[in-house]
């Protein structure tokens, strides 16, 4: 199912992967240079994102509790933080109920803001791929 209304610039599609009672939610707030939302699903899914806008994102798991989460292919812990850059191609895949926290910001925004979020660092948004960032 074709999920336009899911973030700020990109463009999903969404397939449940079991059989039961689908439900999900999303609450947004979109500022002038800030956009950030909260997501919740009850069931087993593959999501594949497309990022059309000049922004990047940053996404973490917002229910460490919940079952094991893959973006890419890698696993997706609940102490990471993923920073995706603009223009680029995600796969993910939630083998049970999800919770996700995203923020959005141009790319210069959020090289200013990862001052704050990467210990001893800065990410520089390459225009490429993504980079998942430990937290402390």
């Amino acid at each position: 199912m074709p999920r336009q209304d899911l973030g700020r610039g990109a463009n999903m599609k969404v397939l449940v992967t079991t059989t039961g009672r689908y439900c999900s939610s999303l609450i947004k707030i979109d500022l002038h240079k800030l956009a950030m939302q909260h997501s919740e699903t009850l069931l087993p899914q593959v999501l594949h994102s497309v990022n059309t806008a000049d922004r990047s994102y940053i996404a973490f798991v917002a229910d460490p509790q919940l079952p094991t989460m893959y973006h890419n292919g890698c696993e997706f812990l609940a102490n990471t933080m993923l920073f995706s850059s603009i223009h680029t191609e995600h796969h993910r895949r939630m083998t049970g109920a999800c919770r996700l926290g995203t923020m959005t910001l141009s790319r210069t925004d959020l090289a200013l803001a990862s001052r704050a979020l990467i210990p001893g660092g800065e990410w520089i948004d390459s225009g490429g791929g993504q980079i998942a960032a430990r937290a402390p």
